[in-house]
């Protein structure tokens, strides 16, 4: 099964916060612009009756831009922005059930491999941090669930709908590069990042004969 997902771009609010123990040092609230997509790659294996194996791999997109910043504490220009920016590149192993028209399943696994691109300013360019980083552990895991209904059968032409739900979680753990634009010094910094997502849709699937149609028409 090939497969992939394209979400429509959303925009909202953000807050950020930098603490030091318990101490708020910077903190502001931007206009947030988040896009997603995913590409995968599974096999399904058929086992005992209705259950099958799943295996396969995972490309996930994930980049969200920040700007237009209202500083609540610290130093802040109009200008800043930020983005960050998530490839992922996950295996994945699992399992799925049918019963019916409902199809339930469950797939992850307990590593992660990907990179991270975080890069930001503060008053203007001269401050602008610029920060790279590479997956070194975590997991990936997710539930599913779709419920197909009728199908509606013409001559050449058909067409079905079903509903359909997600909820998946990534959590993973790096280090950074983080790099002063202007003057270029760099330090080391660890990271971890969880993402937690929920999906609640329809889909809709049509099929047609081309020979029949053009032999109608």
């Amino acid at each position: 099964m090939l497969g992939g997902t394209i979400a429509i771009p959303s925009s909202a609010s953000g807050e950020e916060s930098f603490f030091y123990g318990s101490t708020l040092l910077h903190g502001r609230k931007w206009c947030v612009s988040t896009y997603y997509a995913t590409l995968d790659g599974l096999w399904a294996y058929p086992m005992s009756g209705d259950w099958f194996a799943l295996g396969g791999f995972r490309w996930v997109y994930w980049q969200t831009s920040y700007d237009g910043p209202n500083t609540a504490k610290g130093g802040s220009s109009s200008t800043d922005t930020a983005d960050v920016t998530v490839n992922a590149y996950l295996p994945l192993l699992g399992f799925s059930k049918k019963m019916g028209g409902l199809t339930l399943g469950a797939m992850g696994f307990p590593s992660s491999r990907g990179s991270v691109v975080h890069n930001e300013s503060f008053n203007g360019r001269n401050s602008r941090i610029e920060c790279t980083g590479r997956f070194d552990g975590g997991y990936f895991a997710e539930v599913f669930a779709e419920y197909a209904g009728p199908s509606y059968d013409w001559s050449s032409f058909s067409a079905a709908f079903s509903l359909f739900s997600k909820v998946s979680t990534l959590r993973t753990t790096g280090t950074f590069e983080l790099t002063q634009a202007v003057t270029g010094i760099s330090s080391d910094y660890g990271f971890y990042l969880q993402r937690n997502l929920f999906f609640l849709g329809a889909k809709a699937t049509f099929e047609f004969d081309l020979n029949s149609f053009l032999v109608s028409m």
